[in-house]
């Protein structure tokens, strides 16, 4: 069942509005609420097609099999539609983060109505999971990022999710205005998912992530999947930000990735990419890790300035020896 949560005239007399999509069990009072939210910035479209992938799987369930679909899952696929239509990461004309306008206002301007809209309408969900893909410049593995603070009820969550890290930082005043933080500070369970690139899809990311949202569907008894149904997940890692090493860039040009080093274990001393001089013909830097690890993020476009983030690395924990890092691989 579609619904709009909030609608707007705009300028030309058409109307511009936040839309849901609401799966509910045919029969009886829902056991729980989720939400899945995509697209609170234009240019991120890997949550668009995991919604699509977990959307299509629960309507077939619940006209297939509908004694196991006994909850409610309510999808948000493009909250910035107007940043979508333009690839644009903020919100058009006003040109502000969307996710920095939380808790946001019902009188305020169009940005902030959206986020007040969006926080309400969330009021009652039992989880939210918020999919995020990172900026055009740079690729991430799929990850779940959360702040300390709210690890101790989240970690149990994000265990479930079939992402490969679990990144919990420190607080920040910066993240106070975040969908998630307003959510989690009035006791809904919150998500945040980072995975892919701006711009474009990563299906097997979506895929991926489509497993850990069904085994937290399980969890949540929306869905009753039997035992040998349910997706095996492997285990996330979890990391703090003493475990993470950055890769900038010491001088403009253009960086030139290695082959193959996204998403796999480096050594100390193995050389990650270079940044290049085309005027000249020669090597500005030769970036080498440091230390051995996993590089789980890594820059996509080429052109680089001084101080612009290459990559990051996971260091590899001293009491991993070389079969666990080649069953990690596998």
């Amino acid at each position: 069942m579609e619904q709009k949560i909030l609608t707007i005239r705009m300028p030309a007399q058409d109307q511009f509005s936040i839309r849901k999509n609401v799966l509910r069990a045919s029969h009886g009072k829902p056991t729980a609420r989720a939400a899945v939210v995509s697209g609170i910035h234009g240019d991120e479209l890997e949550g668009l097609y995991t919604i699509y992938l977990l959307n299509r799987y629960l309507q077939e369930m619940r006209e297939k099999r509908p004694e196991i679909f006994r909850g409610q899952v309510d999808f948000y696929p493009t909250v910035n539609s107007l940043g979508l239509g333009s690839l644009n990461r903020s919100w058009p004309f006003f040109n502000v983060d969307l996710n920095r306008q939380f808790p946001g206002n019902r009188e305020g301007h169009v940005p902030l109505q959206a986020a007040h809209a969006l926080l309400e309408d969330l009021q009652d969900a039992d989880l939210v999971v918020d999919i995020h893909a990172s900026n055009k410049f740079l690729l991430e593995m799929p990850q779940i990022r959360m702040q300390e603070v709210y690890a101790p009820k989240l970690l149990p969550l994000a265990e479930k999710s079939n992402v490969d890290f679990v990144w919990v930082h420190g607080s920040s005043s910066v993240l106070e205005t975040t969908l998630a933080t307003n959510l989690n500070e009035t006791g809904i369970p919150t998500l945040v998912v980072e995975m892919g690139i701006g711009q474009r899809l990563t299906p097997a990311y979506s895929d991926q992530l489509l497993q850990g949202l069904l085994r937290l569907l399980c969890h949540l008894e929306i869905i009753d999947l039997p035992e040998e149904e349910l997706p095996v997940l492997r285990p996330p890692r979890i990391i703090r930000d003493h475990e993470v090493w950055y890769f900038n860039a010491e001088a403009s040009g253009l960086f030139v990735p290695e082959p193959n080093v996204f998403g796999e274990w480096i050594r100390e001393g193995d050389v990650i990419g270079k940044i290049v001089d085309p005027l000249k013909g020669s090597d500005l830097q030769v970036i080498a890790s440091p230390r051995d690890g996993r590089l789980f993020t890594l820059r996509e476009h080429p052109v680089v300035y001084e101080g612009s983030l290459l990559a990051r690395l996971v260091l590899q924990p001293a009491d991993m020896d070389e079969g666990e890092v080649a069953r990690d691989d596998a």
